[in-house]
């Protein structure tokens, strides 16, 4: 069967599934949690029928080289080591997707996140984030994207944001945050259908979404 929430068969569906345990900020933003999921999404996946080419998976560097991520590539074969820092992950998103086709598009993003107070967006913080540069992507600015009319063969899609969304004057940054801001035509498609789902309104710690 199709993943839920998409009316398309496995070989149409693509993915991106980023799970952050580890992030240059140091020990004081270490997490336990988003990396297994993100494995056990991308496990999901393959056992819904879609094809590794059409899954790209974010995490990490220290979680690439973890005895448990290792082995988990050992059993399902999986070659492609793709690291969850900002230019990574925009790399992707601006240069990649839009070329691998499909029909539906499942987003699971797992990680620390903070709402700004003053712009109201989902700061989706990436794994080379430090106080002084705290990377981030915006998750609105994520949807928008993904409506772009050079996108717009990816008609249906669903956003996991697995993260919390405390306000950003918390977290300990030194600057206020600018999100990396992602390529888009500024042409929005009218038929793309998003689903986004996050783990926390504004002020709470996330309540765990886990497929």
């Amino acid at each position: 069967p199709s993943p839920p929430w998409l009316d398309a068969t496995p070989a149409e569906v693509r993915a991106v599934v980023v799970g952050i345990d580890v992030y240059e900020y140091g020990d004081a933003w270490k997490l336990r949690g988003p990396a297994d999921d993100a494995l056990r999404t991308v496990d999901w996946l393959l056992a819904s029928g879609v094809d590794h080419k059409h899954i790209a998976l974010f995490l990490s560097a220290q979680s690439w080289e973890s005895k448990e991520v290792i082995a988990w590539m050992a059993a399902n074969k999986w070659s492609i080591k793709r690291n969850a820092s900002h230019q990574a992950i925009c790399q992707f998103f601006n240069l990649e997707l839009h070329k691998s086709g499909g029909r539906a598009l499942l987003v699971h993003w797992g990680g620390h996140g903070a709402v700004d107070e003053v712009t109201r967006q989902n700061c989706l913080f990436t794994a080379d984030a430090v106080r002084d540069a705290p990377y981030c992507l915006s998750a609105q600015d994520l949807l928008q994207t993904m409506s772009d009319s050079r996108l717009s063969h990816l008609s249906q899609q669903v956003y996991i944001f697995d993260m919390c969304a405390s306000p950003y004057s918390r977290i300990g940054a030194t600057v206020l945050a600018d999100p990396a801001r992602l390529a888009k035509t500024g042409k929005v498609e009218l038929k793309v259908q998003q689903c986004a789902m996050f783990a926390s309104s504004l002020g709470p710690p996330a309540s765990a979404l886990v497929i």
